[in-house]
């Protein structure tokens, strides 16, 4: 991803429901995610929050990398695939088809657009 691609995922990022994937120890998953937030342009950086002790917050620290996957107006059907966290299953998540990213992360094939992450630090605390 160039620097312009990456600036235009980045100044699409609100509030907003997007479809988080991850994969670590032989697993990919997607869940369907709220607490993301752009923390710096330079270097570029998100926030992402996983519920503490579950699958997809498990794989993220082992694995140390995750994809936010960005749905255009109208795609709600896409995300509320995901309201309860998907295993992969195939070739598939939820019935939605996915190429994996240079982070092995699942990258939809339906998303507008996605942001791969590595993960350079962590808070725990709470409940996420």
């Amino acid at each position: 991803m160039d620097d312009d691609d990456r600036a235009r995922a980045l100044q699409g990022l609100g509030y907003g429901l997007y479809v988080a994937t991850t994969a670590g120890a032989g697993t990919r998953c997607g869940w369907a995610a709220t607490w993301l937030m752009q923390c710096s342009f330079y270097p570029p950086a998100v926030a992402i929050a996983a519920r503490s002790g579950s699958t997809r917050a498990r794989l993220i620290e082992s694995g140390g990398v995750f994809a936010v996957n960005v749905r255009e107006r109208g795609q709600q059907g896409l995300v509320s695939r995901f309201y309860a966290p998907v295993e992969e299953t195939g070739p598939d998540l939820a019935g939605v088809t996915f190429t994996l990213g240079a982070t092995g992360c699942p990258l939809l094939d339906d998303a507008l657009g996605a942001l791969e992450c590595r993960v350079t630090d962590s808070l725990p605390g709470g409940d996420h």
